[in-house]
């Protein structure tokens, strides 16, 4: 009985080994078009997604609700189109995201375009020539 569970945690430890190794490969293995479209855009793309569901509130709220004078909006229904922006901000987000990084996405295709221009060895995107 200790054995098929001993057998059982080897694997799995393998197997993470196994998928963290890919990872770090991911990383360090690929040019620089590669790493753009892959990571930075990736990067560049949340950053945005935050800076929208961030500031697109505070906007409403600031031309809406001015802090001197009359409300423009009553504020349940400012609060309410905050809410929903921030709702339909994350959920297009999350389909963009999805569509761009999926397996075999746009991303996907604009490297492995580049991959093909650049020969069979990828020379040109990892030389950065």
């Amino acid at each position: 009985m200790l054995g098929r569970f001993q057998s059982r945690v080897d694997t799995d430890a393998e197997e993470r080994r196994k998928t963290n190794d890919r990872q770090v490969a991911r990383h360090v293995e690929v040019g620089w078009f590669e790493w753009t479209m892959r990571e930075f855009l990736r990067y560049v793309y949340l950053l945005g997604l935050l800076a929208l569901v961030v500031m697109g509130p505070l906007q409403m709220a600031l031309a809406w609700l001015p802090y001197n004078g009359p409300a423009v909006m009553d504020p349940p229904i400012v609060g309410a189109l905050a809410i929903a922006f921030v709702c339909a901000v994350l959920y297009l987000g999350q389909e963009g995201y999805r569509f761009l990084w999926r397996q075999g996405g746009w991303v996907d295709r604009i490297v492995a375009r580049q991959q093909g221009r650049a020969g069979p060895q990828g020379e040109d995107s990892r030389n950065g020539g």
